[in-house]
């Protein structure tokens, strides 16, 4: 047995006096028992159908071989992906095609070394659970090559899919893989960050539309800033039907000329990503210091144009009644509307709410700008989801009662403010107003709080 058929994950066997398609587990008989054994024999593999249709490859027992775990089903005779991307790319373009069309079926990562391709069109994708537990157990090159480079480490569902099949249509066409970091983390990095030669560099004369679609896919010169990015389908239309056209057939024959351009234009563009990236890696490596400064710029200098040239749209309390006016404030606080807060009080009352929630309001852009969300949560939509875990802050007001106390100037508010920093507290505030220049205004503000 050849050194490449001793590590593939799956070949035929005899048991009995049946001939099976057996995988190897990477575990020995104890390892197996301790991983707990009947799980691993539930797994269950898919085998999609050209033309569509998909159907299980269910697992039939276990043998042991060379102290060695081996789960079997029934046999199926075919070669697996990772051989035909740089020795049968037409082959290895049927069976993307076929999995681009079916990427509802797919698992959550695809393991080139896992699917088999039989030769009339059909692939067996082995489970997903075995296949990695055998392949996590050997070394960063061989596990690279079999599912690593093909599978970004964030994105999930058909974004997912895409994003593997455009890396193996990248390879079949370009030669190479896109991402080929020599670490783990390297790898992990570059996907992340769009590091990748554009699939027009890497292959110069390569079909255009076709092209434009796999460095979207691939997030490359974009990185974490591409959303959305393309679905399997768009590949699937991209790539044509089965036996439209041939891989040789997406590319073009350049002139002299034409190569002489394309190389000056991957030059500049090599220039101009590896700034981008060594930029975006070190705003990462400085992240909060960088961002509250930026963002501090930014609210500064928006603060500054409201002032010299917004004064028209500003919010004014004229016209409002005292208890509108409280109202009015209690909804700028829980929007972080500094200049409706500022227009409800006469200074310097409520100074500290009003510096808060500029402090705040500066983190949460920044937050928003920089990591492309919405900057937080509002309490109100958080609690009554039923209070979940969430990677995001929450803040806002809950639970608000405004009230009159002593006269028509006194107002006594209650609520619940949640923020970022563990801040969950029950107020109440006991609010005077006055008449100043013809508009109510809050003159007095006590407050009582728990938490």
């Amino acid at each position: 047995m050849g050194d490449a058929e001793g590590r593939a994950l799956a070949r035929a066997i005899e048991v009995g006096s049946a001939r099976v398609l057996a995988v190897d587990t990477g575990l020995d008989a104890a390892q197996a028992a301790r991983a707990g054994a009947a799980r691993l024999l539930a797994a269950r593999g898919t085998i999609l159908r050209p033309g569509g249709g998909a159907e299980p490859w269910t697992i039939q027992g276990s043998a042991e071989e060379a102290g060695r775990m081996l789960a079997y089903g029934p046999a199926f005779d075919g070669v697996p992906l990772d051989r035909l991307l740089a020795a049968a790319p037409d082959a290895a373009f049927a069976a993307l095609r076929l999995l681009s069309g079916a990427a509802e079926s797919l698992p959550e990562r695809i393991v080139p070394a896992a699917i088999l391709a039989a030769a009339d069109g059909s692939l067996l994708i082995l489970p997903e659970q075995i296949a990695l537990r055998a392949l996590d157990g050997r070394e960063f090159e061989e596990r690279a090559a079999a599912y690593r480079a093909w599978n970004h480490p964030d994105l999930r569902g058909e974004e997912a899919a895409a994003f593997s099949i455009a890396s193996l249509v990248y390879r079949v066409l370009c030669g190479r893989a896109p991402f080929a970091a020599g670490t783990e983390d390297a790898l992990a990095a570059d996907m992340r960050d769009g590091r990748a030669l554009p699939a027009r560099f890497a292959r110069p004369g390569l079909d255009p539309a076709l092209a434009a679609v796999l460095d979207r896919a691939l997030g490359i010169g974009a990185g974490r800033s591409e959303r959305p990015r393309p679905g399997a389908g768009e590949i699937l239309a991209a790539l044509g039907p089965d036996g439209s056209r041939a891989a040789a057939d997406f590319v073009e024959s350049l002139d002299a000329a034409a190569s002489l351009k394309i190389e000056a234009e991957r030059e500049k563009w090599l220039s101009r990503s590896e700034k981008r990236v060594g930029r975006s890696r070190f705003i990462r490596r400085r992240g909060t210091a960088i961002a509250i400064a930026a963002g501090a710029a930014v609210a500064l200098a928006g603060i500054a144009w409201s002032i010299a040239g917004g004064r028209a749209d500003r919010f004014t309390t004229a016209g409002l009644s005292a208890r509108e006016t409280v109202e009015a404030y209690y909804d700028a606080l829980g929007a972080l509307d500094t200049e409706k807060m500022q227009a409800c009080v006469s200074a310097p009352t409520a100074k500290d709410d009003i510096d808060a929630a500029t402090n705040l309001y500066v983190v949460f852009r920044v937050r928003a700008a920089y990591e492309k969300d919405g900057g937080y949560i509002g309490a109100e939509r958080w609690l009554a989801e039923g209070e979940p875990q969430t990677a995001a802050p929450v803040y806002g007001l809950a639970g608000l009662s405004i009230a009159a106390a002593d006269s028509e100037r006194g107002f006594l508010a209650r609520y619940r403010l949640i923020a970022p920093g563990g801040i969950d507290q029950t107020r109440e505030d006991r609010l005077e107003l006055a008449r100043i220049k013809g508009a109510w205004r809050i003159v007095k503000l006590e407050r009582k709080s728990t938490g």
